[in-house]
This record gives structure tokens, C-alpha cells and sequence, in this order.
């Protein structure tokens, strides 16, 4: 699809037409182009590799955000956990929430300590991953 012309546009809406409506006849509607051409364009590699790069910079974008207000649900979490007023139940699922996820933290960096030892291990064998 040629950048700047007309057709990239409508390219360029579908795209964001179908990260935000909930089906393809919805997303088509949104970006004013026909169903019949939006389940063409899908059917396209470098459609679906342009959709795939949107999606996963959204993705990323959500994750920043979930990041920035982490330390105010660890906070939270905390609060509740030491709040001695607090109902016997409510003070177990904070604890159960902390464990649950400090082991699974654990866990991801576990892993990708291991991938990237085995990455190393791969290039310096000269096969790369």
C-alpha cells in the first residue's frame, strides 16, 4: 500500500478501526470502508503484519500504564496486610496476593535468566536464536 495516498488512509483506519470495535463488521463500519474489503485486506500478510505491530504497541502502551501504578497496588496490598482493624479475611488475601505474585516474579526472572544464558550459549556456538 503506497504511503500518503488515499487507499493507505483507509489502510491506516482499519487498522485502528479494528483494535477498537469489537468485530470486523463493526471495525469496517467505524473506518467507512465495506466488510468484503476489510476481510480481504486481513487476509493480507502485510496487513496482518501492519495490524500485528499496532496491537502490539497498544500492548506495550497498557503496560506502561499498569506499571506506573504498580507501587500504589503493592502499597495497597501492604495497607491492608499490617492494618491489625482490618477483617481476618481481607489480611489473608493481601498476604496470599503478595506471595502469589513475589513467587511468580520469581519465576519470570528465573526464566529469563535462563534464556539468555542459553542465548549466549547459542551465539557463541555461531547459531544465533
Amino acid at each position: 500500500m503506497a504511503n500518503g495516498s488515499k487507499s493507505k488512509r483507509a489502510w491506516d483506519s482499519a487498522i485502528v478501526a479494528l483494535l477498537e470495535a469489537p468485530s470486523v463488521p463493526a471495525a469496517a463500519k467505524l473506518a467507512g470502508i465495506p466488510e468484503r474489503t476489510l476481510y480481504r485486506w486481513i487476509s493480507r500478510e502485510d496487513f496482518q503484519d501492519e495490524y500485528q505491530e499496532a496491537r502490539r504497541i497498544v500492548v506495550q502502551q497498557a503496560l506502561a500504564r499498569l506499571q506506573a501504578v504498580m507501587c500504589q497496588a503493592v502499597n495497597a496490598l501492604r495497607d491492608v496486610l499490617v492494618n491489625e482493624e482490618a477483617p481476618p479475611s481481607s489480611r489473608v488475601s493481601a498476604a496470599r496476593a503478595v506471595l502469589e505474585l513475589g513467587i511468580k516474579a520469581t519465576e519470570i526472572e528465573d526464566l529469563e535468566r535462563r534464556v539468555n544464558s542459553l542465548e549466549v550459549a547459542a551465539s557463541e556456538k555461531g547459531g544465533g536464536l
